[in-house]
C-alpha cells in the first residue's frame, strides 16, 4: 500500500527491530526513507538518536582493513557452513552494536572486539563483477568506504 501512496511502485519495505533503527539512519537518504512506527510514523530524529550514541564516546568507527579484499565473481570465499561465505574487518572503535555495509545494505555482524568484525556476505551480492563499498555503522556513525573487488572469471 505504502508503493502506491508514495505512487513508487518499485519502493522496498523491510522492517527492522527498534534498536536497530539507528544503523540504518546512516543509508537514509532521499531513496531510502527510515520511518520510526513506534513514533506515529515519524522520521527518525538524528539529535534524539545521537543523544544516545555510545559511539560518540569513542569516536567514529574506521576500517583499517578487510580480508578478503577480492574475489571471482560467484565464487564462496571463506566459506560457512549455512553457504554464504565470511569477511574479516580490522577495524577501530567498533562496539557489539556495529553492522557491516555492503554498498549501504546491512548485514548479520559479529563482534568480536573494538578492533575486530566479522560478517557474512550472501552468494548474491559477489555474483557479478564490479566494486563494491564496504563500511561499518555503529549506533548511526559511519566509518570509511573502503572498495571489495569482484573479478570476472577469465
Amino acid at each position: 500500500m505504502l508503493q502506491q501512496l508514495m505512487r513508487q511502485p518499485t519502493l522496498e519495505i523491510k522492517y527492522v527491530a527498534y534498536a536497530d533503527i539507528v544503523h540504518y539512519r546512516v543509508v537514509a537518504d532521499q531513496t531510502h526513507l527510515v520511518l520510526d512506527t513506534e513514533n506515529d510514523f515519524a522520521p527518525v530524529q538524528p539529535e534524539v538518536v545521537a543523544s544516545q550514541n555510545p559511539a560518540e564516546k569513542l569516536g567514529p568507527p574506521a576500517i583499517i582493513s578487510v580480508t578478503p579484499k577480492t574475489t571471482l565473481a560467484g565464487h564462496p570465499f571463506n566459506p560457512q557452513p549455512n553457504g554464504l561465505s565470511a569477511i574479516s574487518i580490522e577495524c577501530t572503535n567498533a562496539t557489539p552494536r556495529s553492522i557491516l555495509l555492503w554498498n549501504r545494505t546491512p548485514l548479520p555482524t559479529f563482534y568480536g572486539n573494538s578492533l575486530w568484525l566479522t560478517a557474512l556476505i550472501p552468494k548474491e551480492l559477489y555474483a557479478t563483477p564490479g566494486t563494491y563499498e564496504i563500511s561499518i555503522a555503529s549506533d548511526g556513525v559511519a566509518s570509511n568506504k573502503v572498495p571489495f573487488q569482484v573479478r570476472s572469471i577469465p
